[in-house]
């Protein structure tokens, strides 16, 4: 097979990308990994904050006891307060709120999940995709909605509100 020959004003074969084009995609790629690792350290930077304004360490306590839904519309005699929350849509009948994200400790410090701190809320109501549940940590008493995995978990503390009282009062 005779190879054919090059006429004048013919362009020059080609063997593959250019070097302008090369370091233009170099450029490219280096700019998407700094972009990448910048957004990556800023969500760290984020939850770590949270988790510490959060006193996330300090949620220790009993479980919250269940309750059934009759019983929970029993007792919103003065109406529901509804937060909603990373897809948690979350009722009480009284007290404050203050939801965020707090640390998982997975090794880059990248993984959360919420938690929601109540003031004085006397009754809950947790609505994930995986239901409704109820509970009842009591008038007087604070608690904590911890959403990790499937199923919401109460707990009869929140250091959050317990700091705020501190500085308060």
């Amino acid at each position: 097979m005779a190879r054919a020959t090059r006429h004048y004003g013919d362009p020059p074969a080609r063997a593959g990308w250019s070097l302008p084009a090369r370091l233009a995609l170099a450029a490219v790629i280096v700019a998407a990994l700094a972009m990448a690792i910048s957004e990556a350290w800023g969500r760290r930077q984020v939850i770590a904050q949270d988790t510490a304004i959060a006193h996330a360490s300090a949620i220790v306590g009993p479980a919250c006891p269940s309750l059934s839904a009759a019983v929970y519309q029993q007792s919103l005699a003065g109406g529901e307060q509804v937060t909603e929350f990373d897809d948690a849509f979350i009722g009480r009948h009284h007290g404050n709120a203050f939801c965020s994200q707090v640390s998982a400790h997975d090794w880059l410090g990248l993984s959360a999940y919420s938690v929601c701190q109540f003031s004085d809320p006397w009754v809950l109501k947790a609505r994930t995709g995986s239901g409704s549940y109820y509970f009842n940590p009591g008038a007087g008493r604070q608690a904590t909605l911890e959403f990790r995995g499937g199923s919401p978990r109460c707990v009869m503390a929140a250091p959050y509100w317990s700091a705020v009282q501190a500085v308060h009062y």
